[in-house]
């Protein structure tokens, strides 16, 4: 259970204890606290603020910004600046994730992220620091899903891609998995709903964004980053 803070100021004392004073003293450097800083948010944003209401709505930048400072290890430190590289490194990131298919191979397994209005996606994320593609694609279909897909997995069975020319993306292939399962994500607000969405609905255009016509009886959905998968 996440404890009550009296103020903000007692946060950041905690999440730097949580996030950051765990790091060795060689990697406290101010481009690795701003990918801890992420976690940190995280955090706040799951469980510290709705378990404590008086505080504020912070974004990601905002608590990041604050958290540094509040360090006092980077006196004039061009935030902005860091921030920015922080912004374009994460574009460049690889990704990987599962396309998860029923055992006729007509459904195909896709999330849709929190707020309404998001687009539908294969469950896919962030590849960690030596972190295998293999391993990340596993760990964030589970987190996204609650699927454990190990059993089904086959790591030669993959599509691997290169997204807005520089961000590699690899995605694989998951065949057998029993409609009637049970899925529910292990993430708090981020995804907010799961389904099998029929093959025949997918969009094939490159872009891979925009909403096609549904199959009869089916819905309209919006769809992101699907098209070179399909």
């Amino acid at each position: 259970e996440t404890e009550q803070y009296q103020s903000l100021e007692e946060v950041l004392d905690d999440l730097v204890v949580r996030f950051i004073d765990s790091l060795p003293e060689e990697e406290k450097t101010p481009d690795r606290l701003i990918w801890q800083a992420e976690e940190a948010h995280w955090f706040y944003e799951d469980w510290v603020q709705p378990q404590n209401p008086s505080l504020p709505m912070l974004n990601q930048r905002n608590l990041t910004q604050l958290l540094l400072e509040h360090t006092g290890q980077y006196p004039g430190l061009d935030f902005d600046e860091q921030w920015q590289k922080f912004l374009a490194y994460k574009k460049v990131v690889p990704c990987c994730g599962g396309i998860l298919l029923n055992t006729t191979g007509d459904k195909v397994l896709m999330v849709r992220g929190w707020k309404n209005g998001s687009s539908w996606v294969f469950p896919r994320g962030k590849i960690n620091s030596n972190e295998t593609p293999e391993a990340c694609a596993i760990r964030e279909v589970y987190e996204e899903t609650g699927y454990d897909m190990k059993p089904l997995f086959n790591p030669n069975e993959f599509i691997r891609t290169t997204m807005n020319r520089r961000q590699e993306v690899t995605m694989y292939l998951v065949f057998g998995v029993d409609e009637n399962t049970v899925f529910k994500t292990k993430t708090m607000k981020e995804i907010g709903k799961i389904e099998w969405v029929p093959v025949v609905e997918l969009p094939l255009w490159s872009n891979a964004k925009g909403t096609p016509k549904p199959a009869a009886g089916g819905k309209a959905r919006k769809f992101f980053s699907v098209g070179p998968f399909v």
